[in-house]
């Protein structure tokens, strides 16, 4: 096995080498000047939606929560904090051990600090929400200020106290913030009410509207592109990567309903979360329950009335509707709370017409339950498990305008997303945080038309009933041309061929038959699953040296991700008429190019291998093993930081190649 070290500083870029195996080293490096700017004003984090943990009974979520419940944690950041200075009227007045307490809905338990020599203060590892800060003196002085804390970020509370005992103020913090303290990269981070004054549409793809600094993409597959291609990018839904194992686009699909908060990233210098994305990183936390009970159902529907009839060969009523409900609260006061939602999404393609007639109905249905736990055993240990499934079924899909209604298909995806995360204060200057996740989509297709014939390279194609054979796309007819490389008795020969066809299986308009369409049957049969486990856990440190103040971290991050592919055809799959034509950088031998009249694509599993074996379906895995180490040091109002990440990436599959173009691995 070969191995290759890449280095990497800032952005510049990179390609997978065609061994199997690479090393990855990035060097990140980055100055920014601290800004204490303070955050939105956000209210309460609790909106929610509808039903059931079903969380699966593996024998691995099994032991792992049972050791995460039954053993110290160790825990991943998907929270916030906050840090400030205490200052008082009295000149000399000390301003350490003044006790600050955070207390929010979102917090099981509140958290508790004292002040250092200077004053200052530091709140780690708090769920994103509103917070009460109140600080309090020795002799009983308080002061109560109200700030919000937005996903992985810090925010800035700085406090005068007054002389006078019980001297309550509330102060809200509000405010944009469009970058972290400590970091020099383009970011943007959201809580609840930003999210739902925005139009952002109801799937986690439309939340890459809001990713600053880039060209929203209308590609369903690819992300947009923000600095290298479209798979170069991180999506996270709870820390957890819901891209695709081995191929970096996102394909799945959770919605938004549930998001509370969101942070992104574009760029940026810092060796912290394991951002390895040439692009931009995107990640969200959702909702928790509170310390009060709150429901939710919501109705939403777009009638056909509301949308414009297309004009045209294919024609429809679509009509779309969304419900959406939620419970959540306390389940055990002050140390756990829950939340769980349901999510139905349904859309209708009624009364369809093609340019060969009238079609089936199109139905698409997603059911999707989510059910959260947030626990705080102690005042220092935070532990979030959640479990996201969604079950989609998809009818009468693939037909064209110019496809017959026997084309059609029908799907199904199962997605399952585990989490289990949370946090543990070591000390006054130390904290441990992991995150294990789960991730799980499997997807597939079939035909609404089976066909009976089994292709064979024995075999021979009924030329008399292509609409029996596989999926037929039916030619039109040619122009002579030159610049093609073919004369004009080949094209006449063609033309007429494809007139015969036109005729037994083109679509009538104005009269006239016309190529072009499609008729038979859908080509392939498909199931293709993909996999991923991941487990990180992180330590960071805070430490005075000098005039300097830093924050140490280190982290380690595993993850393993695979691919099961198993593609077959329907029939001889996809056939086409070529009437000789045959491209001359095209390779035949064993046959004369005038006497290749058809040519079908077939998937490699329909066929058997030359001692008759079945073809079997395809495995593909990648694991990854990352280390980090980041120096954030602070010096008066700038802020330095000094990181290292290493990335060791092993593949296993058939054919693997380097793919130019991708820079992150």
């Amino acid at each position: 096995m070969e191995w290759q070290q890449l280095i990497k500083v800032y952005n510049s870029v990179w390609e997978i080498n065609k061994a199997q195996s690479d090393k990855l080293i990035i060097i990140r490096t980055g100055i920014t000047m601290k800004k204490h700017v303070p955050t939105f004003t956000i209210s309460s984090l609790t909106q929610a939606t509808h039903r059931a943990l079903r969380v699966p009974k593996t024998a691995i979520t099994t032991a792992i929560i049972a050791a995460s419940l039954a053993s110290a944690p160790a825990f991943a950041n998907l929270n916030g904090s906050i840090k400030g200075k205490v200052k008082t009227e009295q000149a000399n007045q000390s301003l350490a051990g003044i006790t600050v307490t955070a207390r929010s809905n979102v917090m099981p338990k509140a958290r508790t600090v004292t002040t250092k020599e200077d004053g200052s203060y530091d709140l780690p590892q708090l769920k994103p929400g509103t917070y009460e800060l109140t600080f309090e003196d020795s002799s009983g002085v308080t002061q109560t200020i109200t700030v919000d804390v937005l996903l992985e970020q810090t925010s800035s509370a700085n406090v005068v106290l007054g002389g006078k005992k019980d001297n309550v103020e509330v102060i809200t913090v509000t405010g944009s913030k469009l970058f972290r303290q400590g970091k020099s990269a383009l970011t943007n981070s959201l809580g609840e009410e930003g999210i739902n004054n925005v139009p952002v549409g109801q799937d986690y793809r439309d939340l890459l509207k809001l990713v600053p600094g880039i060209e929203l993409s209308a590609n369903s597959t690819l992300g947009p592109s923000a600095g290298g291609s479209g798979v170069d990018n991180s999506y996270g839904f709870d820390g957890v990567n819901v891209s695709l194992p081995m191929y970096g686009n996102l394909a799945s699909e959770p919605s938004t309903h549930d998001v509370a908060f969101v942070t992104m990233d574009r760029g940026g210098a810092k060796a912290v979360g394991f951002n390895r994305s040439g692009g931009f990183s995107i990640d969200t936390v959702s909702k928790s329950g509170t310390d009060e009970f709150h429901g939710n159902i919501e109705y939403k529907i777009q009638p056909k009335t509301f949308v414009a009839t297309p004009v045209g060969e294919e024609s429809f009523e679509l009509d779309k509707n969304w419900l959406t409900a939620s419970l959540s609260g306390p389940l055990i006061e002050d140390t756990l709370y829950f939340y769980t939602s349901y999510y139905r999404p349904e859309e209708t393609k009624a009364n369809k017409n093609t340019a060969y007639g009238e079609v089936k109905d199109y139905e698409s249905i997603r059911d999707e339950y989510f059910a959260k736990l947030t626990w705080a055993p102690t005042d220092d240990i935070l532990i979030n498990i959640s479990q996201r499934t969604s079950d989609k079924e998809v009818k009468g899909d693939s037909i064209a305008a110019y496809e017959m209604d026997t084309v059609s298909v029908g799907s199904k995806a199962d997605q399952d997303i585990f989490t289990l995360d949370g946090s543990w204060i070591l000390g006054s200057a130390t904290t441990l945080s992991f995150q294990y996740s789960k991730f799980e989509l499997e997807t597939g297709s079939q035909p609404d038309t089976p066909l009976s014939v089994v292709p064979s390279l024995s075999s021979q194609l009924d030329i008399n009933n292509l609409a029996q054979m596989g999926y037929f796309s039916v030619p039109s007819l040619r122009d002579y041309d030159p610049d093609e490389g073919f004369s004009e008795a080949q094209i006449a020969a063609y033309n007429a061929g494809a007139t015969a066809l036109i005729n037994t299986y083109g679509y009538l308009e104005d009269g006239v038959m016309k190529g072009s369409g499609g008729v038979g049957a859908f080509a392939t049969y498909d199931n293709q699953n993909f996999y991923r486990d991941s487990f990180e856990v992180s330590l960071e440190h805070e430490l005075s040296w000098g005039d300097a103040y830093h924050t140490l971290h280190f982290g380690v991050k595993w993850e393993e991700g695979e691919e099961q592919l198993t593609r077959l055809s329907n029939g001889w799959g996809s056939i086409a008429y070529i009437g000789g034509l045959v491209d001359a950088d095209a390779n035949t031998d064993g046959f004369d190019p005038a006497n290749a009249i058809y040519r079908a694509r077939v998937q490699q599993m329909s066929l058997a291998t030359a001692d008759g074996a079945p073809v079997t379906g395809i495995n593909s895995e990648t694991r990854s093993l990352n280390f980090e180490i980041n120096d954030t040091i602070e010096v008066g109002d700038w802020t330095y930081n000094l990181g290292l990440l290493i990335s060791q990436d092993t593949w296993y599959g058939q054919g693997l190649k380097a793919k130019s173009g991708t820079i992150s691995g």
